[in-house]
């Protein structure tokens, strides 16, 4: 429900609100979105389980898995900031991919620059995004970067164990 909760959760504790801008201003500040006016003054709970979640994950669990786990938990749960457990985690997200990337098996966009250093990381995102798609949902909506090479009909699948 995204903003709709936000709201819904503002207009619990901001009395006599006049306006968007009015919820959204916290302490004189002003937030872009209800989101963020949410998260500034601790109303939603903070991402410390998620990240104690993902730093055992990566110990144990394959860049796959942690890439089936994390759009579940951004779709079904509230993380206050996805952006700050994608940069933080990302390594963790991404580390079968350039293996992946360097055998051949996944066949690189033309408009990819050679000895880019992220293109593993951009394929993440790219993957992060179709299992989003599956639930509706895009990175967009989490405010998470987009892929930014094409790598529509270059997917050729990743196997569960890698």
């Amino acid at each position: 429900m995204g903003e709709k909760y936000y709201l819904r959760l503002l207009l619990t504790v901001v009395r006599g609100a006049q306006s968007y801008e009015h919820l959204r201003t916290v302490n004189t500040d002003v937030h872009p979105t209800l989101k963020a006016a949410c998260i500034s003054p601790g109303l939603l709970e903070h991402d410390g389980e998620w990240i104690s979640t993902f730093r055992e994950g990566s110990l144990f669990c394959s860049g796959f898995a942690l890439r089936q786990l994390f759009p579940m938990a951004l779709c079904h749960e509230t993380i206050s900031n996805p952006f700050a457990l994608w940069e933080e985690f990302r390594d963790a997200f991404c580390d079968d991919l350039p293996h992946l990337l360097a055998s051949g098996r996944i066949p690189v966009p033309p408009n990819a620059q050679k000895g880019q250093e992220d293109i593993q990381y951009d394929y993440g995102l790219f993957l992060l995004e179709k299992e989003l798609q599956e639930h509706g949902k895009s990175l967009r909506e989490f405010e998470l970067p987009s892929s930014q090479l094409h790598w529509q009909n270059r997917d050729v699948g990743i196997p569960s164990i890698v």
